[in-house]
């Protein structure tokens, strides 16, 4: 079954929440005085090693962390709860490149938004500065058209806006 986008780390957070309940659940089944405590952590981006500072090192650190260079979260619309999780390579790749994710039994395709790509041929009209900021914020294509409703609808201030998507032109 193919869906389009959403990531693997909700699954991986239902996974151990599951586990956690075995780890509890089975002693309790048994005659025994077993004890067991389980932590589970949700999975958290990756704390981001990118050097030096600047605009395009704040644009790396909110595509791949959704931290930027002040250590403000960025959120989502509407999916504030998943944003906390998730950030733009959690999806679209490190490369963004996108591609395929698992979750929940079900697999996503993730598009390609380099920008070689969001530029060229394969869309009509090509992504601009403007539009690919309107697919970030506000979840519409370079046609005006919502995007996929798993894409989120990020909320950030307009300097870091301008940085990922600064960063996003380097992506190639």
């Amino acid at each position: 079954m193919k869906k389009k986008l959403l990531n693997h780390p909700i699954s991986l957070a239902i996974s151990a929440a599951a586990m956690t309940v075995m780890l509890i659940a089975i002693p309790a089944c048994t005659t025994g005085k077993t004890t067991v405590t389980a932590t589970v952590t949700v999975p958290q981006p990756p704390i981001s090693t990118i050097p030096g500072t600047g605009s395009l090192a704040n644009g790396q650190n909110i595509f791949l962390t959704a931290v930027d260079s002040d250590g403000v979260h960025v959120t989502a619309q509407g999916f504030a709860m998943m944003s906390r999780w998730f950030a733009c390579a959690d999806c679209h790749g490190q490369q963004g490149k996108g591609g395929t994710v698992y979750m929940m039994m079900a697999q996503y395709e993730v598009p390609n938004i380099t920008w070689p790509v969001l530029t060229g041929p394969d869309f009509v009209p090509p992504f601009t500065v403007d539009t690919v900021k309107r697919a970030i914020t506000d979840g519409k294509d370079e046609k005006g058209k919502a995007l996929d409703p798993f894409m989120p609808r990020w909320s950030m201030s307009t300097q870091d806006l301008s940085d990922v998507v600064s960063y996003l032109q380097t992506l190639k």
